[in-house]
């Protein structure tokens, strides 16, 4: 029994294998594993003898006030900047991992926004959680699209702020990273098509016989 393909049922195989095969490529742009702290700094400490550093695995990122707030985060021109296009903004995301946190603990991530020339415009404050604290420990991350940036932004810097209660807390911190969802090139794209089809064009012009 001789059987060929129908032209829609080629054209939606061949549109699911491209799909298939583009989805879930991302590229990461910027990556913080925490085994140096020395392109990090203290940039908010009210109360003083708040620190960052790393026992060479993960960052220990330490408030030593009571009911405290302090703040850290890269040092320009020590860590690049996070190069950001917003009007791809739903094609970027940041992923933490928290290793833990001491019992009278929060935090949150922000983001610094600068513009093309690296120069501060403002903060997008609790990215991560939006718009409140946290005491999460594991992996997350969080897709960039839902949040509104200043029209101007090319570049982002995170921002780590811890929340103490009682004095001495820390948290552990991993890693730190963006990624952005590869966008493909019109000629990639429909090289990948060419290549779908032809491999199933070619069965259907030698008609498959079926016994």
């Amino acid at each position: 029994m001789e059987r060929s393909f129908p032209m829609k049922t080629l054209v939606l195989t061949a549109s699911t294998i491209l799909a298939t095969a583009l989805a879930g490529r991302s590229e990461l742009i910027w990556n913080e594993d925490f085994t140096n702290t020395t392109s990090w700094a203290v940039v908010s400490d009210p109360d003083g003898g708040s620190s960052i550093a790393s026992d060479g695995v993960r960052a220990a990122l330490y408030v030593n006030g009571t009911n405290s707030l302090a703040a850290f985060a890269p040092i320009g021109g020590l860590k690049p900047f996070v190069p950001f296009d917003q009007g791809n903004k739903t094609a970027y995301t940041m992923g933490l991992t928290v290793q833990d946190l001491t019992w009278s603990t929060s935090y949150d991530i922000s983001l610094d926004q600068f513009d093309a020339s690296h120069n501060y415009l403002d903060t997008l404050w609790q990215v991560f959680p939006f718009g409140s604290t946290t005491t999460f420990a594991g992996n997350t991350n969080i897709n960039l699209g839902a949040y509104s940036f200043n029209a101007n932004c090319a570049y982002l810097m995170p921002k780590i702020m811890v929340h103490t209660g009682d004095g001495g807390q820390t948290v552990r911190f991993d890693n730190l990273s963006f990624d952005v969802q590869a966008i493909p090139e019109a000629g990639s794209a429909a090289l990948w098509i060419a290549g779908a089809l032809v491999c199933l064009l070619h069965p259907m012009a030698r008609k498959l016989t079926w016994k």
